[in-house]
């Protein structure tokens, strides 16, 4: 749209640009060829509540390098809720990790920061009842494991 003048003898008038994020993804960024881990989806025959090898090696990295910082504890979270079919799998892994002895203490710390994080924003309401359900899930398993490793 070019510059134009609404009336005679006045200001010309700039129309605003254009949101480039309200256009969606330009054709020439986009992958044709997006391959799809279909180990994962359980209508291609994959494993419904579990982790592929390469999702629980993510996981236990992030574990291992996660520091009690707000963003990097918040980021295993969204991680983790985003992986909430494998709930039972990714508590397993989180309780392993908090009940190494030898782990500094600002990394259990971490941890337990993230276990919170996770209990907090698993009881969020949600519009979509089924993703409650699975976030749902990690909620009462977590609470088991707690009162094993604290009560």
């Amino acid at each position: 749209i070019e510059e134009f003048r609404m009336f005679k003898g006045g200001s010309i008038w700039r129309p605003p640009p254009i949101n480039p994020y309200s256009q969606g993804m330009p054709e020439e960024l986009v992958d044709k060829k997006v391959e799809v881990d279909t180990t994962t989806l359980p209508i291609f025959g994959g494993k419904k509540g579990s982790l592929t090898d390469s999702q629980r090696d993510r996981l236990e990295d992030m574990l291992r390098s996660l520091t009690p910082e707000k963003p990097k504890v918040g980021d295993v979270m969204i991680w983790c809720l985003d992986h909430s079919e494998a709930a039972e799998e990714i508590v397993e892994c989180i309780s392993e990790a908090l009940s190494i002895i030898q782990t500094p203490l600002p990394k259990k710390i971490a941890r337990l920061y993230l276990v919170s994080d996770i209990l907090y924003n698993s009881s969020a309401k949600v519009p979509n009842a089924s993703v409650l359900v699975l976030m749902m899930r990690p909620r009462k398993m977590f609470c088991r494991v707690m009162r094993k490793s604290f009560g």
